[in-house]
């Protein structure tokens, strides 16, 4: 008999002499419990899930544990099973299947070490979607920190997983390019300008000495970069000019007889000094 709810069976036996006994049995049906499982079944590799068991009076799950919830950490897809059971010792068996997806794996290329008021690129890769700690969205950001600053990136795929990688951004310190010395000068005459500021240096002229001697016929404009021991750089320019040279002239007699005088005539200039301390042009 499999009754579905309490019921009582009579029994009546005969023997061979035609008499007869009756007996009863009463059958009870107790109530079977309905296994429950709640909680995440789709997770990223790496990370934990509580399944939540219920519709028992005790558990068993298929980890050996017998708490109502227990929690997994799968590194592939897997299937838990749980068995209630109640109070009258019936059982029911439920199971869950959880989904393991794949975490993306983030990355960060480009230059992390720049010059002081320089840029650079940083590329990220691995994810579907892209969330940087400068807020941008997209794969690749420019930054220009004017110090040392680390950036994150989170990338995401299809799945919903995440993974976040940092970089971190090394900036040195940009030289200041000098240049002293005189940058004015008569034609035909020469100047040194004076380079400071760098470990090394490169003028226009081609010279790597801190100093250099220059001597333009016509207004020119020198370039002088430096470098400090970082590879950074500065450049500095020195503008000289080159002013028109006289073209001094003496006339006049320069023969005489002893006793007797001459006039000299200067020209050319704009102030006139002679070597008897004169200061007249004659």
């Amino acid at each position: 008999v499999s009754p579905g709810a309490n019921i009582t069976y009579t029994l009546t036996v005969t023997n061979g002499s035609g008499c007869t006994d009756t007996e009863t049995a009463a059958v009870t049906v107790n109530a079977i419990p309905t296994a429950t499982i709640g909680g995440t079944t789709t997770i990223c590799n790496g990370k934990s899930t509580a399944l939540n068991g219920g519709g028992g009076g005790t558990y068993a799950w298929s980890t050996t544990e017998t708490t109502a919830s227990i929690t997994v950490a799968p590194s592939a897809n897997a299937t838990y099973t749980l068995t209630v059971t109640n109070g009258s010792g019936c059982t029911d068996t439920e199971t869950a299947a959880v989904t393991v997806n794949a975490i993306p794996t983030a990355s960060i290329s480009g230059t992390t070490t720049i010059c002081n008021g320089k840029n650079t690129t940083l590329n990220g890769a691995g994810g579907g979607t892209y969330a940087w700690n400068t807020a941008e969205t997209s794969a690749s950001i420019t930054v220009a920190p004017s110090a040392n600053a680390t950036y994150t990136l989170s990338v995401t795929n299809g799945s919903g997983c995440t993974d976040t990688e940092a970089a971190a951004i090394t900036v040195n310190t940009t030289p200041t390019a000098t240049i002293g010395g005189t940058t004015t000068i008569c034609n035909g005459k020469s100047t040194t300008l004076n380079g400071g500021g760098g470990g090394t240096y490169a003028w226009s002229t081609g010279a790597t000495s801190a100093d250099v001697s220059v001597s333009p016929s016509a207004n020119t404009t020198y370039t002088l970069t430096v470098t400090n021991g970082s590879g950074c750089t500065d450049t500095e320019t020195a503008a000289v000019t080159v002013n028109t040279t006289p073209t001094a002239s003496i006339g006049g007699t320069t023969t005489i007889c002893n006793g007797q005088s001459t006039t000299l005539n200067g020209g050319g200039g704009g102030t006139y000094a002679w070597s008897t301390g004169a200061t007249s042009a004659d």
